[in-house]
């Protein structure tokens, strides 16, 4: 599988990292796009790895610190009819205000059309504030998490991934 540079012409978002493995100009097969924050870009090297062993092409769209509006925002700026399947990694920076998660959630799942997603729980522990920030990150991974399993539970096509534990 060839590698190569650079997004589709008008898709750059200020900041992104983008990462194309022939997923948007693939031929007809299997194609995944990944969008997510700082723990996407951190996963980079070991997911160009593992698709290219499973033989699915993919793209990446990650940025630190992005919530998941903005991320929501880059994946459905790509064309749908190109997208197979979809892989989240979102949440992390939501946990200051989980409760916009329902709604991107959902347009995620529109912009799915019924194709696979999967999006990964979280788990935020900033151990090195005060007790009370700590539990306040506790309480809001939380919530991130359940509204992931209630969204899995109206929406067939979505696989939440539990890395958190």
């Amino acid at each position: 599988m060839s590698i190569t540079g650079g997004p589709p012409a008008g898709r750059r978002h200020p900041g992104a990292v983008i990462r194309r493995t022939g997923c948007l100009d693939a031929p007809a097969g299997r194609r995944a796009v990944v969008v997510g924050d700082s723990l996407t870009t951190r996963t980079r090297s070991a997911l160009d790895v593992r698709m290219a062993e499973a033989g699915i092409p993919f793209c990446m769209n990650a940025q630190g610190g992005r919530p998941s509006r903005p991320t929501v925002n880059a994946l459905v700026d790509l064309p749908r009819d190109q997208v197979e399947a979809i892989v989240v990694a979102s949440g992390s920076n939501d946990i200051f205000n989980p409760l916009v998660l329902p709604r991107e959630i959902d347009r995620v799942m529109a912009y799915a059309a019924g194709a696979p997603v999967y999006w990964i729980n979280v788990y935020v522990d900033r151990w090195a504030q005060p007790t009370e920030v700590r539990r306040a990150d506790q309480r809001n991974t939380a919530i991130v998490n359940s509204l992931l399993v209630r969204a899995a539970a109206r929406h067939r096509n979505l696989v939440v991934i539990d890395w958190y534990g």
